[in-house]
């Protein structure tokens, strides 16, 4: 199916991996961060540990060597809850529960050596905490380790065995896990490219929420890799994606408004769109949004104020006699 796209589209003719180049690239999830920012486990309340009133039963408990309530007790420190905020002693009581074998204390101080809280960072070290709690079925664990497999960071870099990780934890319900997998089957790394397995990835990852499985479930569509072409559709989960502040997403969901593809044409929208994603500093968006303003100068917002007029005018002139290109010779 051809479709004719106007405005700054004019010469191209088709959309998304049939020729349309400004979309971005790949639908690739960028890797997830190596030092997590959502701790998942550790900035819950407890973290399968007790409420506050048993904290003289868990201290008891964890002084006669129980690794749960070792463990447990490394929550409360860490928390701060019924006993002074302290990074230092969670990791001695997570470090007791851990040599018992505690696959949850093996995790949590994983975490605590990527990021290099309360002890010194070791990769090293965190790759082989993630392995023993992974070992034993724990899916944030086998999850983490497939991103050090994956990156290289505290293991050598494996992707058949961050492959392995990531279907592990994935068939245990962890989104990004699912998200990650997708990717790789997208492109055939560490498994045989399956547009078909990605998508149904991307979907399972999607319906959980996560905005970059739905962003790259939106590529799927708009491809036809593992899903019926559907312009609509893949308009549809940019939106979910760009709803929960995914950058990639607002930009795409833009050129869709400004091409009237999948959507009726919008510039307003588009130049919306553009706008959110530019303020988080998207270039390509910001690229976007200037050529929208040349175009419809109509499409500035308006400044509310003598200065905001002032201000905007002068911006204005400014752009106008601004190359695009400064040359240093």
């Amino acid at each position: 199916m051809r479709l004719k796209i106007s405005g700054r589209f004019g010469a191209l003719s088709a959309f998304c991996g049939i020729g349309m180049a400004v979309f971005i690239a790949g639908c690739a999830v960028h890797p997830p961060p190596l030092h997590p920012t959502n701790l998942k486990r550790l900035n819950s309340v407890l973290a399968e540990g007790r409420k506050a009133p048993d904290l003289l039963a868990v201290q008891k408990s964890a002084e006669a060597g129980s690794p749960s309530d070792e463990y447990n007790l490394g929550v409360f420190y860490f928390k701060g809850v019924g006993v002074p905020q302290d990074d230092a002693k969670a990791v001695e009581l997570w470090q007791e529960s851990a040599d018992q074998n505690y696959a949850l204390a093996q995790y949590n101080l994983g975490l605590l050596y990527a990021q290099g809280r309360g002890v010194p960072q070791s990769y090293v070290k965190a790759a082989e905490l993630y392995q023993r709690a992974a070992t034993q079925g724990d899916a944030l664990a086998q999850y983490h380790l497939g991103v050090f497999y994956e990156n290289g960071r505290g293991v050598k870099l494996d992707y058949e065995r961050a492959a392995e990780l990531y279907q592990q934890a994935a068939e245990q319900g962890i989104a990004e896990a699912q998200s990650n997998l997708g990717m790789f089957y997208t492109y055939g790394r560490g498994v045989p490219k399956n547009y078909l397995k990605a998508a149904d990835l991307y979907q399972e990852a999607a319906d959980q929420g996560l905005a970059e499985a739905q962003y790259n479930l939106g590529f799927a569509y708009a491809r036809g890799e593992g899903r019926h072409q559907d312009y609509t559709k893949a308009v549809e989960w940019w939106q979910k994606s760009a709803n929960q502040g995914y950058v990639p997403a607002q930009f795409n969901l833009g050129l869709a408004y400004e091409g009237g593809v999948g959507v009726t044409q919008d510039y307003l929208k588009a130049a919306e769109l553009f706008r959110q994603a530019a303020s988080q500093g998207n270039k390509r968006a910001k690229a976007s949004l200037k050529d929208l303003y040349q175009m419809y100068p109509t499409l500035r917002p308006e400044p509310t104020s003598a200065f905001g007029i002032l201000v905007a005018k002068a911006k204005a002139e400014a752009e106008e006699h601004t190359p695009d290109f400064i040359r240093g010779d």
